[in-house]
């Protein structure tokens, strides 16, 4: 290690749980400390390590390149390595299995070390936003190819930037190789008021699924109260106009016109929407989705599909009508229907999702309605019917007449959360044909994906954390 760290400890709080990864034979033991520390080494010849070869992926087979130095063993071919330490070779190789750190329980740590010869940056990606468990990253970097493909110092910069981690302490060798010490800014979540059941849910997912404290207070004085970055999710109105604390992420309601105010930013939930309130004055708006348990959500291999759902809410009765008769014609006891206004066991609503093909979904205009990433996440594919308008809902939504009194009718959608891989998008002149195409196809669907990509809980926070950043009182 080229940093002092002596230096490393003044910007770091409370006891280090340490995940080494590049252990060689431990020579950074001294330098720990009492810190509890888990050595991991890809050389399988040395003893008193957990033995991993830590890359981007799960799996995969590569070739260690063990040299006679040990430490400038590396998965990855020497570049500039070969004319800087001329008298280094590569003794043998070894066929590896790769792991990441997603495999190595990155919750039960708070520093990452990183050492291992240019692979530093395939180490990184293999965590995805799991990298966000850690308070702090100590990793190497390379201002010049010393192995091929080896990161520089933007490169990393760039990429633990994106999950909120600034660089504080940097040294360069000689030899253009260098060591760089990195810390999260995390922010702390408050949340107060009494929010739909579903985003009460989501809120503990989010807690439960990260590091990140959450509180539930009563008040915004009470939230002004705590010390530290913290973002306030507020569920109730009337919000003060003269709050001047921390940022105050208001919503989902459609209630914004109601409560302008300092250091308020109203979450939409969705695109769309946001078009909607951005054109009303004295609005902040972002759009910050509530996530599922998707892990729990989840399909079951072992459970045949053989049903078709038929979901309904909020859209005219006739129109539900004419698509329910297509659909019992069609599949007659294979169909399943729900309607959201007619309630339903929501237990069962869960176990036939398992059972089914693919989801009809006439759905109002939702932001990613929880029912909607719950067939998704199930990898159940849908055949939508999109609400053409944010005004078309029904019952009447109470609040339509004051946003149209600020701004003009834009198109919406049931989904907002979409790709190709989701389903098919359709109308009632192209429902059959649709429906047979989906018949077909279901199989190559996975709608399941975006859910993973979009919701990841880690990016959620930094949802909340950018907002910190862009918005908080500094």
């Amino acid at each position: 290690m080229l940093i002092d760290f002596r230096k490393v400890l003044e910007l770091t709080e409370g006891p280090l749980k340490i995940l080494h990864i590049g252990a060689g034979r431990k020579q950074n033991m001294g330098t720990y400390g009492d810190a509890k520390v888990t050595w991991v080494e890809a050389n399988p010849d040395i003893p008193g390590v957990f033995h991993g070869c830590v890359s981007d992926q799960t799996g995969s087979d590569v070739v260690l390149n063990i040299t006679d130095n040990e430490v400038s063993s590396s998965i990855l071919t020497m570049g500039t390595h070969t004319s800087r330490y001329p008298h280094v070779k590569v003794q043998r190789t070894i066929p590896m299995k790769t792991i990441t750190i997603r495999d190595l329980s990155p919750r039960s740590y708070n520093f990452l070390n990183l050492d291992i010869q240019g692979a530093e940056m395939l180490a990184l990606k293999g965590a995805g936003s799991d990298i966000c468990f850690f308070d702090y990253v100590y990793t190497r970097f390379y201002q010049e190819q010393t192995y091929i493909g080896a990161p520089t110092l933007e490169e990393t910069d760039t990429f633990l930037g994106t999950f909120g981690f600034h660089r504080k302490i940097t040294q360069i060798s000689e030899y253009n190789w260098g060591d760089a010490f990195y810390v999260r800014e995390k922010c702390g979540i408050i949340w107060f008021g009494t929010p739909h059941h579903g985003v009460r849910k989501s809120l503990h997912v989010l807690a439960e699924k990260t590091n990140v404290p959450f509180r539930q207070v009563s008040s915004v004085a009470d939230a002004d109260s705590i010390p530290g970055r913290q973002v306030i999710l507020s569920f109730a109105g009337p919000f003060p106009n003269n709050h001047k604390g921390k940022v105050l992420v208001s919503g989902p309601n459609f209630h914004a016109v109601d409560y302008p105010g300092h250091n308020i930013v109203y979450n939409c939930l969705s695109s769309w929407n946001k078009k909607i309130i951005d054109h009303l004055p004295h609005y902040t708006t972002v759009a910050i989705q509530f996530p599922i348990d998707y892990d729990t959500i989840a399909p079951d291999p072992n459970i045949p599909r053989t049903k078709v759902i038929f979901y309904a809410k909020n859209r005219p009765p006739a129109l539900i009508e004419k698509v329910l008769n297509v659909l019992v014609k069609k599949y007659g006891n294979d169909l399943i229907y729900f309607n959201y206004n007619s309630r339903y066991d929501y237990n069962h609503w869960l176990s036939t999702l398992k059972t089914a093909k693919f989801c009809v979904l006439l759905d109002g205009s939702e932001s990613q309605g929880f029912a909607v990433q719950e067939i998704m996440s199930t990898n159940v594919p849908l055949v939508v019917f999109d609400c053409p308008s944010w005004t078309e809902l029904y019952p009447y939504d109470r609040d339509i007449d004051k946003y149209r009194a600020y701004t003009q009718d834009f198109s919406s959608t049931s989904v907002t959360l979409w790709d190709e891989k989701c389903g098919i998008k359709t109308t009632l002149e192209t429902f059959e044909q649709d429906l047979g195409k989906m018949e077909k196809d279901y199989l190559s669907y996975a709608p399941r994906d975006i859910i993973l990509r979009e919701l990841d809980c880690w990016k959620i926070i930094r949802e909340y954390e950018k907002v910190y950043d862009e918005y908080g009182v500094k």
